[in-house]
């Protein structure tokens, strides 16, 4: 309880982690037993314990999805690893908003889908400016691959297919492709065509 009291959530995640759950077990059981005088002597430390952290987890749980927000990190922030690797660990935290005050959730909630809006937002329209540059671009052939536009002849597909002589590696004289580990070669010699 002295973690809720002393510290601050971004100082120690995980010792808050287990001091949220105990004292949601605690109010609870307070809860459970109005009757007793014990519990109503513990009621309002309780509730000052629980109005700290319901003061201090709205900004701890903004601030992780603050680099959503910012222009220049935005898209270099991946939303899914933010939501595994952060916000599931932490998401007690925001069910513990939801059982004490919903209020203080909806806006936690409300800061996550803004950020999450203009995260998708700016991706969607930086990609719609892609395919705008993209269908800007001329295509030089309307040729399909692999298509042919020869006619085949008497000579069948051997006269189609010419053009392909050059495509073997190991032709000689024949002035093949080029690798690139073969550049390296300084004994090399490329025949000329």
């Amino acid at each position: 309880m002295l973690t809720l009291r002393d510290t601050q959530p971004s100082q120690n995640p995980d010792f808050w982690l287990q001091a949220v759950s105990q004292l949601d077990e605690k109010i609870t059981a307070i809860q459970s037993r109005g009757k007793v005088k014990a519990s109503h002597e513990m009621e309002s430390i309780i509730d000052g314990l629980r109005i700290s952290a319901l003061t201090q987890l709205p900004p701890f749980l903004l601030s992780l999805i603050r680099p959503l927000k910012s222009a220049s990190k935005g898209l270099s922030t991946n939303l899914a690893v933010l939501q595994t690797s952060l916000l599931l660990k932490y998401q007690p935290f925001y069910a513990f908003l939801v059982k004490q005050s919903p209020k203080i959730a909806k806006q936690v909630e409300r800061g996550y889908v803004n950020a999450a809006r203009g995260y998708y937002e700016t991706a969607f329209r930086r990609y719609t400016r892609s395919l705008g540059v993209i269908k800007a671009r001329k295509v030089e052939k309307t040729e399909l691959l692999g298509a042919t536009t020869v006619e085949v002849g008497k000579g069948g597909y051997a006269d189609v297919y010419e053009r392909l002589k050059y495509s073997n590696v190991d032709v000689e004289g024949e002035g093949g492709a080029l690798l690139a580990y073969m550049a390296d070669d300084k004994e090399l010699v490329r025949p000329t065509i």
